[in-house]
C-alpha cells in the first residue's frame, strides 16, 4: 500500500491508513456510481474520500508502472491549483492499494466543501443567474490565462459560493487536467460539456471573449458549435442505450 499524507494532517495518520479496510462498511455515502464518495467526521474535520473504480487489467499495469494513479494525480493537481491561486477542496492524502504488486483501488482524501455545484443553476431562469454565469466566464478566463485546462469541465465539477462582495469558484474531480498554454480552440472546446440553455452558453461565451480579448462573434459561434456537437453525441448514445434496453423505443 502506498500512502502520501499532507503534513498538515499527520494527526489523522491512523484513520488514513485504515480507510481501505473500513471504506465498504463505514462512512456516509454521498455518491455511488463508477466511483464512490463517502464522508467521514474525524474530530473537527469533515473529510470526503473518493475511491476510484478498480482499473481494468491493462490500466492496472499502466497505473502500477508507467502512469500516476487517478488518486495521486488528484492530490498533486490540488497542490498545483492552490499554488496558482485556484480554489479546490484542501488535499489531505491519497492511497494506492496493491495486490501482488499490481494496483487495485486508489483513494483521494480531501476536506469537505460546503459550496454548491453549477448544476444547481440548471432550470433557473436566465435573468436570475446572469451574474453567476458572467463570474463563471471570468473564472474560466482565469484558468486558461494561468494555463490550467480541466478536461472534465462540467457543471458538476465546478463549485461556487456567493458572499456579499463576490462569487467564489473552485474545482473538483481534478485528476484529468493539463497545465500549459490554452489555445483559442482549446478554450472554445472546454465549454462543450456544459448542459445549459443556448442563451446561457452564449452569455458565457460573450464574456469569455471579452476577458480573453477574442472576437465576440467568432467565440460565440465556436463555443456553440462545439457544445452542440458534444450534446448531440450524448443524446445519440442515450438513444442507442434506450433502443438496446427497450427495442420498441425507436419505433414509437
Amino acid at each position: 500500500m502506498r500512502i502520501e499524507i499532507n503534513p498538515a494532517y499527520q494527526s489523522i495518520t491512523d484513520f488514513i491508513h485504515a480507510i481501505p479496510h473500513i471504506f465498504d462498511s463505514e462512512g456516509e455515502i454521498i455518491y455511488e456510481g463508477r466511483n464512490v464518495l463517502r464522508k467521514y467526521s474525524i474530530g473537527s474535520l469533515s473529510l470526503v474520500v473518493k475511491r476510484f473504480k478498480k482499473p481494468h487489467v491493462i490500466n492496472k499495469v499502466v497505473y502500477s508502472y508507467f502512469r500516476k494513479s487517478k488518486a495521486c494525480r488528484s492530490y498533486e493537481h490540488a497542490f498545483q491549483l492552490i499554488k496558482l491561486g485556484i480554489g479546490t477542496p484542501t488535499p489531505v492524502a491519497y492511497i494506492e492499494s496493491y495486490c501482488c504488486g499490481i494496483i487495485s483501488y486508489s483513494y483521494y482524501i480531501s476536506l469537505e466543501s460546503t459550496a454548491q455545484t453549477l448544476k444547481t443553476l440548471y432550470g433557473i431562469p436566465f435573468e436570475e443567474k446572469k451574474e453567476i454565469l458572467k463570474a463563471f466566464a471570468i473564472f474560466a478566463t482565469e484558468l486558461h490565462n494561468k494555463e490550467i485546462y480541466h478536461k472534465d469541465f462540467t457543471q458538476g465539477n465546478v463549485l461556487f459560493s456567493k458572499d456579499k462582495e463576490q462569487i467564489n469558484f473552485s474545482l473538483i474531480d481534478i485528476n484529468r487536467m493539463s497545465f500549459g498554454v490554452v489555445s483559442k480552440t482549446a478554450g472554445y472546446k472546454n465549454f462543450c460539456a456544459l448542459w445549459e440553455q443556448d442563451e446561457s452558453i452564449t452569455y458565457i461565451a460573450k464574456w469569455y471573449a471579452y476577458y480573453r480579448g477574442f472576437d465576440e462573434k467568432e467565440t460565440i459561434n465556436k463555443v456553440m458549435c462545439y457544445n452542440r456537437h458534444f450534446q448531440s453525441k450524448g443524446k445519440s448514445k442515450l438513444t442507442y442505450l434506450l433502443a438496446f434496453v427497450f427495442p420498441r423505443f425507436l419505433q414509437s
